[in-house]
């Protein structure tokens, strides 16, 4: 735990940090981002799982662990290979928010869904780059807590290498609330993501800056070209889940880790 002069000397260190390093992904102007470049920029990419026997499940949230029922669940987007790339994101895109938005929850969920806009992330979104964020949730919780999930599309076919819109989110969201007074106790602010790409792939990451590297942990490409009602009801599971982690000093671990 940090003195109130530390931890906002902490916010405007990390904020600037944080800022350079979109800098750098800016003035690539590409929309997937090498390991290298990665590196280079001062992000750290890791492996995260969401499965629960897994010792690479996220740091920062937990999944809900409640019953829920979907009313008149949407029809699945099946994968039409000779479609323009965009439709295919744009169709899983629609029915994931459909999917997460429109629950019936026999306890309450983690998540308090709210607009981007009425944020201080700035846009999150690129026309040149064809990329948009839809859904935002704050961690529903007794006092303000910094962590944020999205779900996103990028019109890029995913692979190993981060994305653009995925890396300008991610630190438009953590310099937000690095930058809300009603945070101010905390100098780390998780963010996890729900990224949806080409051809029809989804992926999750969780970040946090860790003092020196914006850590970015990713999951594999979960393949949505076909229904697959186990994947679904994890990632739902993952996106209703609850803030976990403390937020007000850097754990020596992830210094080490």
């Amino acid at each position: 735990m940090y003195s109130t002069l530390e931890a906002l000397e902490l916010r405007n260190r990390y904020r600037s940090a944080l800022l350079t390093t979109k800098h750098k992904i800016c003035k690539l102007e590409t929309d997937q981002i090498d390991v290298c470049q990665a590196q280079d920029a001062g992000i750290r990419q890791l492996p995260l799982s969401l499965e629960q026997a897994s010792d690479r499940t996220p740091f920062y949230f937990t999944p809900y662990e409640g019953d829920f029922v979907r009313p008149g669940e949407d029809p699945y987007p099946s994968y039409k290979p000779d479609t323009p790339n965009h439709w295919n994101i744009q169709g899983l895109h629609w029915y994931m928010q459909s999917c997460l938005g429109q629950l019936i929850l026999h306890h309450p969920p983690g998540i308090c869904p709210k607009s981007w806009g009425q944020f201080n992330f700035g846009a999150l979104f690129e026309t040149t780059y064809f990329w948009k964020v839809s859904s935002t949730c704050t961690a529903l919780a007794k006092e303000p807590l910094p962590h944020m999930k999205c779900l996103m599309e990028s019109d890029a076919v995913g692979d190993e290498r981060l994305l653009r819109g995925e890396l300008i989110t991610i630190i438009n969201i953590m310099t937000g609330r690095l930058n809300t007074k009603s945070l101010r106790p905390h100098v780390l602010a998780p963010v996890m993501v729900f990224s949806i790409m080409g051809p029809q792939h989804l992926r999750v990451l969780e970040a946090f800056f860790d003092g020196q590297n914006l850590i970015v942990r990713q999951t594999r490409l979960y393949d949505m070209t076909e229904y697959d009602a186990a994947i679904i009801d994890l990632l739902t599971r993952w996106w209703l889940g609850f803030a976990a982690g403390k937020t007000k000093s850097v754990p020596n671990a992830l210094l080490l880790a």
